[in-house]
Order: C-alpha cells, then sequence, then structure tokens
C-alpha cells in the first residue's frame, strides 16, 4: 500500500485524517513518521489534533487483514490547510 499526502483516510474506528507530509524520525531513522491531522473536535486533544505515527505503522493491518487506515480520498490542494 502506497501513502497519499493530502488525502483522506479512514480509522478503524471511524473518524477521519487528513495526511499532511512525511517527516524523519529522530529517534529512527530508517522508520519515517507520517503527520496527520484529526478532521473532529476530540475532548482530550482539541480540535483537529495533529499526530505523527510510523509510516509502516500507518500502512499496516491492524489485525492481520483490515487495514489501520483506509484510503478514502484526494483532497485538492487549495484546502490544505494546517489548524492549530
Amino acid at each position: 500500500m502506497e501513502l497519499k499526502l493530502n488525502s483522506i483516510y479512514r480509522h478503524y474506528k471511524g473518524n477521519l485524517y487528513q495526511t499532511l507530509l512525511i517527516c524523519n524520525n529522530a529517534d529512527d531513522p530508517s522508520s519515517p513518521l507520517v503527520v496527520y491531522q484529526a478532521l473532529y473536535e476530540d475532548d482530550n486533544f482539541g480540535n483537529q489534533a495533529i499526530w505523527a505515527r510510523k509510516l509502516s505503522e500507518f500502512l499496516e493491518l491492524y489485525d492481520g487483514v483490515n487495514p489501520r487506515f483506509e484510503f478514502v480520498h484526494v483532497l485538492p490542494y487549495e484546502i490544505l490547510s494546517l489548524n492549530f
């Protein structure tokens, strides 16, 4: 599976996320990180929290069968925005 940036993915628990970029992992340079943003508000983490996860984990099958994140669609670049 290949990661698509500036795209919407659905987590296996149902929430939607936007992939933003891939960055280097200071703790493990051989394991890049995906930076992605929640498209919802969370009581613990606020509105549209930013997350980072190992690329291999983002693309893995969480139960050996189903993807942890399922590709939904690519966004046009005009609407790409980071909300902090």
